[in-house]
């Protein structure tokens, strides 16, 4: 089966951004996913599903209907811990507000992605269990040495506007390399 990610995906100069981010804090502990410019591209997931085939043209166009700019809030840096084979690794990244638009938003794209016959959802991804953020790396830490994190300090002061929908493809691993 073929995977997909419907994302809210940032403009230019914000991707570059998070490229940049992934890059200066995380190169060097990387495992084997890091956000890299022509390799994969920043996003906040909606919905993941895999299927058989490629997503239809109408399903497409539902899509772009609910289209728009979006306005994103960030709330901090997390680490996620994953035992993956043996090793301990890390899910890096920034944190997303779930604010009551961006929750409704991600129902009402799982609900359509649930309508169809021939796409399967990522139930851990549904209601609640909805987390939303800017994965940056995968790491694996050496040594016991940390990554100093060093984010832009205006990166929590304000909103990002200007965040669009699209639906693309993953790898395995659900990492988004495609726009459709």
């Amino acid at each position: 089966m073929n995977c997909y990610n419907i994302v809210l995906y940032p403009p230019k100069e914000k991707e570059i951004y998070f490229i940049c981010l992934a890059r200066d804090n995380f190169a060097e502990f990387a495992y084997d996913y890091l956000l890299e410019e022509g390799k994969s591209f920043p996003h906040i997931t909606l919905c993941q599903f895999k299927m058989e085939t490629y997503p239809s043209d109408d399903f497409i166009s539902e899509i772009e209907k609910i289209s728009k700019d979006y306005e994103v809030n960030f709330k901090g840096v997390y680490m996620d811990s994953r035992i993956i084979d043996d090793k301990v690794l890390f899910y890096s990244g920034i944190s997303v507000l779930r604010d009551k638009y961006l929750h409704n938003l991600h129902n009402e794209i799982c609900n359509l992605v649930d309508s169809k016959d021939d796409m399967i959802v990522d139930m851990s991804m549904k209601g609640d269990d909805y987390f939303p953020h800017v994965t940056l790396a995968k790491i694996e830490i050496k040594n016991d040495s940390f990554p100093e994190i060093k984010i832009n300090n205006n990166l929590w002061k304000s909103s990002s506007s200007g965040w669009r929908i699209a639906v693309g493809r993953s790898d395995e691993n659900y990492q988004y390399v495609e726009h459709i």
